[in-house]
């Protein structure tokens, strides 16, 4: 039997803090709010991801570039993810995704 599960990350619903410390670089995670942390281990756990990203002015956009950066590169490693790009201009988003997966999988 196939077994599929879905989970949104959206920063812009989830309300993502401006980063001031990833988890990794925390050394007492007390203070680290838990639905942070049940959002990390679900990234461990997971077989693969997607990411949808926009190209804003020639970048990822600031608020996914914050939420992602909560989260330790090594969370991501090893397993599959397809990234889509768009954009409003001629790249189609071309100009984002080598600096996307650059940020999952160094």
């Amino acid at each position: 039997a196939v077994v599929s599960t879905q989970s949104t990350g959206d920063p812009k619903k989830m309300e993502f803090p401006l980063l001031g410390q990833p988890i990794q670089m925390i050394p007492d995670k007390s203070p680290v709010p838990q639905w942070l942390m049940d959002r990390k281990q679900e990234i461990e756990e997971a077989d693969a991801f997607l990411s949808c990203v926009t190209e804003y002015n020639a970048a990822i956009p600031p608020a996914f570039t914050n939420m992602l950066c909560h989260f330790p590169p090594a969370s991501f490693r090893h397993r599959p993810m397809g990234i889509i790009t768009y954009s409003m201009g001629s790249g189609g988003g071309l100009r984002i995704s080598a600096p996307l997966k650059a940020m999952v999988t160094d």
